[in-house]
């Protein structure tokens, strides 16, 4: 069985896809977008021999899957190769960190420090540095 369980899309000022794998830490946080109307869930797509040729994990291929034949759609990965990929196929892509900044820039949280700290403790790999120096881009240097 595969370790993919779910890929959700927001349609919130473009769409935004990310996948959430059942065995990973940061699934817990990602279960908790089930509350907001603007994240819908949709079914697995069949991956394109394009995409396959990358040989990515099931989660980045679902993602890019759904993304491809969908202009304009903001692919959420964090996988260096599944950046790449999307790079290769012209997909927008953002990770994590990135969203979190894009939240705290449109006033959707208040903290992105205490949002970045969790992940970071769930098992995201994020340097002290880079992380200081983007958060102070938010104006969340020394909090």
């Amino acid at each position: 069985m595969s370790q993919f369980d779910e890929t959700r899309h927001s349609r919130a000022g473009g769409n935004l896809v990310f996948s959430r794998c059942s065995g990973s830490p940061l699934s817990r946080g990602r279960q908790k977008l089930r509350h907001y109307p603007w994240i819908v869930r949709i079914d697995n797509p069949p991956i394109p021999r394009v995409i396959q040729a990358w040989d990515l994990g099931d989660s980045e291929s679902a993602v890019l899957a759904w993304a491809y034949p969908h202009p304009g759609t903001e692919a959420i990965i964090d996988d260096l190769a599944g950046r790449r990929c999307a790079a290769a196929l012209g997909i927008p892509v953002r990770g994590t960190f990135g969203l979190v900044l894009t939240a705290k820039g449109r006033g959707r949280i208040t903290k992105a420090r205490a949002v970045i700290e969790r992940l970071r403790q769930a098992g995201m790999y994020l340097s002290a540095l880079v992380m200081n120096q983007a958060l102070t881009l938010v104006g969340e240097w020394g909090t």
